[in-house]
């Protein structure tokens, strides 16, 4: 939130080194990797890897659109869109908002990753 992307990853692998099952510490390295608006923060494979982690955890809608917005840093477009669609889905079903969700996909559609 305050911009330190570079404290922020150090506080997620901290985390994931005190514990390497954590849904959240997965997701919001995947997330900062998949979407910092710096290109030195970001990286499409780690992204993947801890979006992939994080769902395996958890899979809840927001888990989903983070795999679906490394999937777009990694340019695997189809991957991407498929992921949006299948958060947005899992958020309607639990009565939450779709709005950010459904940005992201025309993003995605697109063929443009999301950047923070």
């Amino acid at each position: 939130m305050a911009g330190d992307l570079d404290g922020a990853l150090a506080d997620y692998q901290g985390a994931l080194r005190l514990d390497g099952n954590s849904a959240e510490a997965h997701n919001g390295l995947a997330w900062l990797y998949a979407t910092a608006p710096a290109k030195r923060h970001r990286d499409g494979p780690a992204a993947i890897d801890h979006a992939l982690r994080a769902v395996a955890l958890s899979d809840r809608p927001y888990i989903r659109d983070t795999l679906a917005a490394a999937f777009a840093e990694a340019r695997r477009w189809r991957e991407a869109v498929a992921e949006v669609e299948a958060a947005i889905a899992a958020a309607r079903a639990e009565g939450g908002a779709v709005a950010v969700l459904q940005e992201h996909l025309r993003q995605f559609r697109n063929r443009r990753p999301w950047r923070e």
